[in-house]
């Protein structure tokens, strides 16, 4: 995922990486192929979406599956999210637990944290100017998709 807290762009004014791939989390590429992947994958390292609801989706599947595997507080989701060999691991987890006014290490009920979770990985990968440039509905579609 990103290491940037705020929107690195180019003097011609392009969105952040995230918002240009419709990959609001910035989900980097594997071998999966996500539901809603772009057929041209122009980004060498993050995953291009059609749309950004398929983005949301992906990153509530990986949410899901981090659940099934103990990860429900801020601190545990955000660390394997964000791992600290290439992310301010702890500035990302504070931004994530001061948007859900919650302690980071307090056990999420992630279904109903989800929305709120979603826009804060979001505004945290691509920078805090665009915390609202996705819709709640957008995200809630993400969701229902998963």
């Amino acid at each position: 995922m990103s290491t940037l807290a705020r929107p690195v762009l180019a003097a011609t004014g392009n969105l952040p990486r995230g918002i240009r791939n419709n990959n609001p989390g910035n989900i980097e590429r594997t071998g999966d192929q996500w539901q809603g992947m772009a057929a041209e994958q122009t980004d060498s390292r993050y995953v291009a979406f059609t749309e950004p609801k398929y983005g949301f989706r992906a990153m509530t599947r990986i949410l899901r599956n981090y659940q099934r595997r103990g990860l429900t507080s801020i601190r545990t989701i955000i660390s394997t999210w964000a791992p600290d060999f290439e992310n301010h691991t702890e500035s990302y987890i504070t931004f994530v637990a001061k948007a859900l006014d919650i302690s980071p290490d307090t056990d999420l009920n992630l279904e109903q944290s989800l929305p709120a979770l979603l826009k804060a990985i979001s505004a945290f990968e691509n920078g805090q100017a665009y915390a609202n440039h996705y819709s709640d509905s957008v995200i809630r579609q993400g969701i229902a998709l998963a």
